[in-house]
């Protein structure tokens, strides 16, 4: 039943989409509102398959389909969809007064959390653009992360529901897997006639595959963070049928990572993998030496393909050397952000910033590879969040994610075995991405931060006792 409705929502909401797209203009407001209605209903009367399909539309329904309305929020399926179910889900908490049985109120972290968004406010008060930045801490960080992690958190409990949160994630994967190699297949992306400002990106001239996310590093990181539970289920499962189709879906996986040609996902990705078998073979020294060996088979290979092949040198160039990057380089250009960032907060506004989202709206000048220019792209999340929150707004996200982190290693003492194995697939997606965002902006990219903090709701489920599988 749930599996049905989840379908029919689906193919509700995408039809919706669809249809909204190719309409006249007179028409997208009545049939706009009379999908949103639709959603809202099947939201208040089943919220957890709603909540499922919700997760899945977000991922294959690129945010970019959206209306431009300046410096709001673009308004697209995915953002319509969550309002929809978020009235829902208020309604059935009016009616009932209980959104589910069974409900406990679990709410990790929540004093962190609560001083965040304080500390957003004030940053809000000062910024350089209020309008920008209170759609930017409502939008943003409280509907699009920090909502959705209670909820995720609350669903958690619901038995069966992370299996049916797994499925959910491997079927919506495995598509944009296709997707990617359709893309390589037509040399072009099929989504980008509807995605506004969009583009081809190439490196090295190949062209990097984006799937339905808005740039090819941002659906590596995606696949970095749903790889660690194909790998667990892969490894875990007794059943020979589970473990052939994600045997699949991790090779799928594993060639669309490498059709985006990001390499900063790459190496994350290598970790999370290394630091998932080691623990798997941490008591079998047969094992181990079998894991350890081809680890440095794959090494001696990566090496040799760098001396060799001109094409890895000019890749990982930049890695190997940093004191040679070029400054038309994109790994110059991320220092080009910090010391302008840096320069810049030397003044009050390091304390609370230059205000939520408004980066882009902050004038950033600086002059590199003979050019002046002005600073849009924050490739790099920890100079971004310093600039617009200051060092107190940066430094208490950081410390909420870091609890979270540390709770959740802590559980696993009191965590079965196969409760351990999620919680540190989770645990690699969460420190994988926290790394990766020291050479991208990813945490505000909607859907990476909702599946972010998905991840560590998951590791944090087992520090609160309840059950994994």
């Amino acid at each position: 039943m749930s599996a049905r409705l989840g379908a029919t929502l689906f193919f509700l909401g995408l039809g919706g989409a669809i249809l909204v797209s190719t309409m006249h203009d007179l028409l997208i407001v009545p049939i706009g509102v009379t999908f949103f209605l639709l959603l809202a209903l099947a939201s208040f009367l089943r919220p957890a398959p709603a909540f499922l399909t919700l997760v899945a539309f977000a991922v294959l329904v690129p945010l970019d389909l959206s209306v431009d309305v300046g410096i709001l929020p673009r308004i697209g399926p995915t953002r319509i969809y969550m309002g929809a179910f978020l009235l829902g889900l208020f309604l059935r908490l009016l009616v009932f007064r209980s959104i589910l049985p069974g409900y406990r109120a679990v709410l990790p972290l929540f004093g962190g959390a609560c001083l965040y968004i304080a500390s957003c406010l004030v940053s809000t008060a000062v910024s350089v653009e209020p309008v920008v930045s209170i759609y930017a801490v409502l939008g943003r960080e409280i509907m699009e992360q920090l909502l959705l992690f209670y909820l995720f958190l609350y669903f958690l409990q619901i038995p069966g529901f992370f299996r049916q949160l797994r499925i959910a994630l491997y079927i919506a994967t495995f598509i944009t897997c296709l997707l990617a190699y359709a893309e390589v297949y037509a040399g072009a992306t099929p989504l980008l006639p509807f995605i506004p400002d969009g583009w081809l990106d190439f490196r090295a001239g190949i062209l990097r595959c984006r799937s339905t996310f808005f740039h090819p590093i941002a659906y590596a990181c995606f696949l970095n963070l749903v790889f660690p539970f194909v790998l667990v289920e892969f490894l875990s499962t007794r059943q020979s049928k589970v473990r052939l189709l994600m045997g699949g879906l991790g090779i799928s996986i594993l060639v669309a990572a490498l059709l985006t040609v990001s390499r900063a996902p790459w190496i994350i990705l290598a970790l999370e993998v290394a630091a998932l078998l080691a623990w798997e073979c941490r008591k079998d020294i047969r094992r181990m030496v079998f894991i350890l060996t081809i680890g440095l088979i794959v090494v001696s290979s990566a090496f040799l393909s760098y001396q060799l092949n001109d094409t890895v040198e000019s890749l990982f160039q930049p890695f190997i050397n940093p004191g040679q990057v070029e400054e038309g380089s994109s790994e110059y250009y991320r220092v080009v952000v910090f010391e302008a960032v840096w320069a810049r907060v030397q003044s009050p506004r390091i304390f609370f910033g230059y205000g939520p989202n408004a980066f882009n709206y902050a004038n950033i000048e600086v002059t590199y590879d003979n050019t002046t220019r002005i600073l849009l792209e924050p490739d790099l999340h920890y100079a971004r969040i310093l600039f617009e929150f200051g060092a107190i707004g940066s430094g208490l996200i950081l410390l909420l994610i870091a609890r979270g982190i540390w709770r959740s290693i802590r559980s696993l003492r009191e965590a079965t075995p196969e409760q351990q194995r999620w919680i540190l697939a989770a645990l690699a997606g969460v420190v994988g991405f926290v790394l990766v965002n020291f050479t991208v902006s990813m945490f505000p990219m909607f859907p990476l931060g909702m599946i972010f903090w998905m991840c560590l709701a998951i590791a944090l489920r087992g520090s609160l006792g309840t059950e994994q599988a």
